[in-house]
């Protein structure tokens, strides 16, 4: 099950959600409060449901206390213990640009536009995929095998993108980083490429519907490895960093 968080003159943040309960409740709306890297709402219910102290990036909350529906887009955890309801789809970095004391509506998903028949497609193929509008521009947004993404659909083809890698500054290390994950990129589809707000993504083209689901999964198995080549290389860069404290 989808729905829909639509924030007031922003645009749609897309969840799967595996409580039917509270999709039953909907339409819901609040008022935004943003705390840490965790945009949260009340929205008026009550659920039950197992109690956890930890999630991760992407996880879709109830806190009980403050009957609020929670959206973690980063590594802080949960003031309380939270009730885990889903995962969103699609880079997770769109929840930054939301404030406190914005309007937000809960109301169910549903496919529409050609990103709509796009999504609906992916999904028969085994793919959590969902439209939706941000800043009035509509595209798909996934969540395959861990890995979110979001694809444009242009009268020319499909643009795919992964959430970020990491911030490009234009030092040598960004630029030694770069070379070393372009050393890795093998497959039809990916390339190691910027985003409009200069973070490093794994991109993709494709004129083809067809091949969709071939790049997702291409796109999605490459973000992981590279994940692991970005942990090893921060550990070094710690390593390097304590080692060169000690020798002042």
């Amino acid at each position: 099950m989808y729905i829909v968080i639509r924030f007031k003159d922003k645009g749609e943040i897309i969840a799967k959600i595996g409580v039917a309960e509270l999709v039953e409740l909907l339409p819901l709306t609040g008022v935004v409060n943003v705390w840490k890297e965790e945009v949260y709402f009340n929205i008026g219910v009550d659920l039950k449901g197992e109690l956890v102290s930890r999630v991760k990036p992407g996880t879709v909350a109830y806190w009980p206390p403050g009957k609020a529906l929670c959206l973690f887009y980063g590594i802080n955890q949960p003031y309380s213990p939270v009730i885990v309801l889903g995962e969103l789809l699609g880079p997770l970095y769109y929840l930054t640009w939301v404030e406190s004391g914005e309007e937000v509506e809960v109301v169910k998903y549903r496919d529409y536009g050609r990103a709509g028949s796009i999504a609906a497609k992916l999904r028969k193929n085994g793919v959590d995929a969902a439209s939706r509008a941000w800043e009035d521009y509509q595209s798909v947004v996934v969540l395959s095998g861990g890995v979110r993404l979001e694809i444009f659909v242009e009268d020319y083809g499909f643009y795919l993108e992964t959430e970020p890698l990491f911030h490009y500054d234009k030092s040598a290390i960004s630029m030694g980083l770069i070379q070393r994950l372009r050393s890795l990129i093998s497959g039809e589809y990916a390339r190691l490429d910027l985003n409009e707000e200069g973070y490093v993504v794994i991109s993709g083209v494709t004129t083809n519907p067809e091949e969709l689901v071939s790049a997702i999964r291409e796109l999605s198995s490459l973000w992981l490895k590279f994940v692991k080549v970005l942990e090893n290389f921060n550990c070094l860069k710690q390593h390097y960093i304590a080692l060169k404290g000690l020798k002042k």
